[in-house]
């Protein structure tokens, strides 16, 4: 269907009781982004740069999906 070979980029943030406490007390952007990444959060950038390090898509296939 299309889809044989395809890599998924993505960004996923799964949410736990200090990053609801951060959002409720309206933290900055740092913290929240800080407080995910201690819990394995990557950005879609990171999860496309470490796709394209590791031989799995094309640079190109990354400047297309992450601008």
């Amino acid at each position: 269907f299309g889809m044989k070979g395809r890599r998924v980029v993505y960004e996923m943030l799964i949410m736990n009781d200090e990053l609801c406490n951060l959002v409720a007390r309206e933290a900055s952007e740092a913290e929240l982004l800080e407080a995910a990444r201690q819990n394995g959060f990557r950005t879609i950038r990171e999860c496309a740069r470490d796709l394209v390090l590791a031989g799995e898509i094309p640079i190109d296939a990354m400047t297309r999906v992450v601008v």
